[in-house]
């Protein structure tokens, strides 16, 4: 029996290990069993994910403090040639094969993936790949998960849940859930991903903006558990970042194509952790107060929405009544069974989860999110630099005896005159009294309040002998109000607790003996003042309340402390701030993705964790439903367009042959004369075998073909975005098989024959386009990118074009119809008038009515298209009329600016005349001068000259 095993190295079987052959009898999600003894984790699997019924080989060790005795570390399926023993192989080879080594262990994959498998029970998710040596290795690295169940169910009993979750803990007193989520989302009306929203999870020792009003909204005496409210808040990235996060855009770089991950981890929750940052998930909300929330939580739907709100708003900081859309996602029913002993009767618990549009409570604008961010940094500047206390009024002694000193030394200042000194004394005393009273009065409404503060804020008068009876948050808030420290365990903070009162016990001693001691003496001094006036004197001292103690001054080290505890994200995102006292102070918040919820423990068996798994299983399948939907409208596209272009192919090759055989009979002369011509051209040609096979020769690719395959793009994201949700590897492709499971998942009905027709009709044009080089025995599988990436944005392959099949397949049902039809055929058939039966005539009027329907939600459509481009329209008309309105009084302002450029122009040219002139009358005087001065200048040359001759001639 263990010969062969050899092979394997499992050879060995001592007392606390054995390697043995066996077969897989029992396989769960993420677990199996051998023989029903040897127990499996999926992640210990090398090679072939195995399924019940193989047999294995399995490596397995004795764990004796375990139920289950025998546990494996490797398991490995045995493949085709280990069933059927192949014929004796050479000496040599044989040799070597006994020297292989042992298969390699797997790699640790993350939890999700490896538990994700089968979660509908049995095989229910299929992780593929084939044994054979024909096939190819692409499907090594193939996983899926596919249920292989319907997806939407309206409610669950405990043996459903059983059969479909056999991993998930049921309480042991839950006995129904109802999935109300598929009255919110209709198969018709999915649920929306994509839409904004973060939270930023501050620590438990930063309190919330309005502390008040979460103190307000602390939990009344008359809460009820028969009703209970609880919401899970959903924070996910914009549509685009989830696209590019997860389905590897054939435009993006390769860098963020390998960062891809699944949805599942894109897609967090808010959930409250009990126990600290390693709790158990739960969810956040609590019981129904009838005098806070209202009377009537069955026929009031808004009664358990503030019942969440409350809770909501007490637990985490976070305002919900803002949100509008509250949808009532599911609905636990829990039967309590009754305490005699107690006095509790049986009763009837209704715990209600909702999806509250949380996204809708993000900050509309910079404008907004500076807004918060500024008041939390005023909180911190408050934080880092206390005010000081205000100074504390005198007491009424202390104005008395200021007032008495006045008095006495302003009637010591004029000693002379009696008359004068008892006049002044008298005003002033009348003076002195009224100030004294009104002084008084005021002094005595601050005391109030201060003693009422006092007394809001003062530590409570406790008993050290009921200390051990206190509950932790209690004590914690004893010793906070007492300015000492709160963290330790309960028997440290009852210690310290019992301390403090010890030392006040001693304080109020002392104090009591002092005032004894000043009593005594005051009445010694004041033997004869007023017994009355002493007491209320003394009385109203009393009641003076101590004088706050100045703030402590910080350190640096816990003014950086505060500082990294307040710091806030750089994008908009929601505040949180955990509770300190919910929970008895184990109260904490943390985002957990969709995948890590589904990957529950084993161990979990509080009823808040088995809420909050079957609600993420829950909300798991209502993504794979609307993904399955949206994939099979896209087949369902295609297939019809196949067929259409198919029937139109076939059409005009009727035609053609038709026309063909008509023109046969005239053309035979001319096609033989062109034969004979033809001869003598292709007598240097190969023959025509060897054209068609050069013909039937695969060319290269060029260098403009690998050009536009690099040039795709993804223009059906949301698409895309369904084919990887259910393939987890990105493997680019699904197998027909799985196709077929997600066709009957949305239950419609069909065959098996439609649904792997359907699959295989496309899966075949895919297959080939993408390979021509393909062994036969290949698995068919359709590869999902020929449908979402094109090199240019095709005709007929939007949105539009899938919503218009997804309502021709609601309309028809699948076979839905059918099953009416035989159902009504079994049945007295009523004929009317026309020959139609009552069953066509309904399903005809149901026809109709979807078209109606669609028709009006096209109109519908196209009517807020309207409204939304003439709101476009409105608004461009007045923004070109007040343009238009600009431009006018624009050009009203240059024309008056014209008009006075002309009118400067025109004096300035009156002014140049002008100057011109004056200056030309000034000048002619000038000129007048030079000709005078010239003709002098020319006269008395010439008699020089004439001199000069006359002296000539006369010598």
């Amino acid at each position: 029996y263990y010969s062969t095993a050899a092979m394997f190295g499992g050879h060995q079987k001592t007392g606390m290990h054995k390697s043995v052959y066996g077969t897989v009898t029992k396989m769960f999600g993420n677990f199996g069993y051998v023989d029903d003894e040897i127990f499996f984790l999926r992640e210990v699997v090398s090679g072939v994910q195995p399924r019940a019924g193989d047999s294995v080989f399995v490596s397995a060790n004795y764990t004796p403090n375990m139920p289950i005795k025998w546990n494996a570390d490797r398991l490995e399926v045995r493949t085709k040639q280990h069933h059927q023993p192949p014929p004796p192989p050479p000496p040599s080879r044989h040799r070597h094969h006994q020297q292989q080594p042992p298969p390699p262990m797997p790699s640790r994959r993350d939890a999700y993936s490896n538990r994700g498998y089968g979660r509908s029970g049995g095989n229910g998710v299929k992780r593929e790949a084939s044994s054979s040596r024909h096939q190819p290795s692409t499907l090594s690295n193939y996983a899926v998960s596919v249920p292989t169940r319907l997806f939407a169910l309206p409610q669950f009993s405990v043996m459903d849940l059983r059969q479909r979750y056999p991993r998930l803990y049921l309480p042991s007193d839950f006995y129904h859930v109802s999935n109300t989520w598929l009255d919110e989302f209709p198969i018709d009306q999915p649920f929306q991903l994509g839409r904004h929203c973060a939270f930023h999870i501050f620590p438990k020792e930063v309190d919330s903006l309005d502390q008040q009003e979460a103190m307000d909204a602390a939990e009344p005496a008359d809460q009820d558990y028969r009703y209970c409210a609880k919401v899970m808040l959903l924070a996910s990235p914009p549509l685009d970042q989830l696209y590019s996060r997860t389905c590897a855009l054939a435009q993006d770089t390769a860098e963020v194509r390998n960062r891809c991950t699944s949805v599942q981890r894109n897609l967090q929750f808010l959930c409250g952790i009990s126990g600290g940052r390693s709790g158990e998930p739960l969810a956040l909300g609590g019981p129904w107060s009838p005098s806070m929330d209202g009377e009537d939580p069955e026929g009031d739907p808004e009664v358990l929405i503030n019942t969440a709100v409350r809770h909501v708003k007490r637990l985490i900081g976070v305002d919900l009544s803002g949100c509008t859309n509250w949808c009532k996602f599911m609905e636990y029913r829990y039967f309590r069974t009754g305490r005699p002993d107690k006095q509790r009767p049986p009763a009837e618990e209704t715990v209600v989860v909702y999806v509250p549009d949380v996204w809708s409570l993000m900050p509309g604008g910079d404008e907004e999110w500076q807004v918060r961010c500024q008041a939390w940094e005023d909180r911190l500047e408050l934080l880092l630099e206390p005010p000081k206390p205000p100074t504390p009024p005198p007491s009424p002694e202390q104005q008395a005896s200021k007032t008495d000193g006045e008095g006495e030394g302003e009637g010591n200042d004029d000693g002379n005159n009696d008359e004068a000194k008892d006049a002044a004394t008298g005003d002033k005393d009348e003076t002195g009294e009224n100030q004294q009273q009104e002084m008084a009065e005021e002094e005595s409404s601050e005391q109030q309040e201060e003693m009422e503060t006092a007394a809001s804020e003062a530590p409570t008068k406790l008993n050290p002998a009921d200390l051990p009876g206190m509950k932790v948050p209690d004590l914690r808030r004893e010793l906070e109000l007492r300015g000492l420290s709160n963290k330790g365990l309960k028997a440290q903070l009852i210690a310290r607790l019992e301390e403090a009162l010890q030392k006040q016990q001693q304080e109020e001693q002392e104090k009591e003996k002092q005032q004894d001691g000043g009593e005594q003496k005051k009445s010694d001094k004041k033997a004869n003042t007023d017994d009355g006036t002493d007491a209320s004197k003394d009385n109203a001292a009393s009641a003076m309340p101590a004088p706050p103690p100045p703030p402590k001054e910080l350190t640096e080290a816990e003014k950086d402390r505060l500082r990294r505890m307040h710091k806030l994200p750089d994008a908009p995102a929601l505040f949180v701030t955990p509770s300190r006292t919910a929970r008895n102070g184990r109260l904490d918040c943390q985002l957990i993705p969709l995948a890590q919820l589904l990957a529950y423990r084993l161990d979990a068996s509080r009823e808040h964790t088995f809420e909050v798994s079957m609600f993420a299983e829950q909300f798991n399948d209502m993504l794979s439903r609307d993904c399955a939907f949206n994939i099979s409208a896209a087949l369902e596209r295609k297939a019809k367009a196949k067929a259409e272009a198919e029937a139109a192919a076939a059409a005009a090759a009727a035609e053609e042959e038709k026309s063909t055989e008509n023109g046969a009979d005239g053309a035979a002369a001319a096609d033989a004369a062109a034969a004979a011509d033809a001869s003598a051209d292709t007598s240097d040609q190969p023959p025509p075998e060897k054209r068609a096979r050069r013909q039937a020769t695969p060319t290269k690719p060029t260098a403009s073909s690998s050009a536009g395959s690099q040039s795709l793009r993804t223009f059906r994201p949301d698409l895309l975005l369904s084919f990887v949700y259910f393939d987890r590897d990105r493997a680019g492709y699904l197998l027909c098989r799985d196709l077929e499971d997600l066709l009957h998942g949305l239950g419609t009905l069909r065959s098996r024959y439609q649904a792997r027709r359907l699959a295989e009709l496309l899966a075949a044009s895919s297959s080939a386009t993408a390979s021509s080089s393909r062994r036969s025995s290949e698995l068919p599988m359709l590869r999902y990118r020929c449908l979402t990436d094109f090199a240019e944005e095709p005709a007929g392959e939007g949105e539009d074009d899938d919503d218009a099949m997804k309502a021709e397949i609601l309309a028809t049902g699948g076979n839905r119809d059918l099953l009416s039809a035989t159902a009504a055929s079994a049945s007295v058939a009523v004929v009317s008038e026309t020959g139609e039966t009552a069953a066509a005539a309904l399903r005809r009027a149901e026809q109709e009515r979807d078209d109606a329907l669609r028709r009006l939600s096209a109109a519908a459509a196209q009517l807020t298209e309207a409204v939304v481009r003439l709101a476009a329209g409105q608004s461009a008309k007045q923004a070109a009329t007040a343009e238009v309105r600009q431009l006018r009084d624009t050009v009203r302002n240059l024309k008056r600016e014209e008009a006075a450029q002309r009118s400067a122009l025109a004096d300035h040219r009156r002014l140049v005349r002008a100057t011109a002139d004056v200056l030309e009358r000034a000048r002619q005087p000038l000129f007048d001068l030079f000709d005078k001065k010239d003709a002098a200048e020319e006269s008395a040359a010439a008699e020089d000259g004439a001199t000069s001759i006359g002296a000539a001639a006369a010598v």
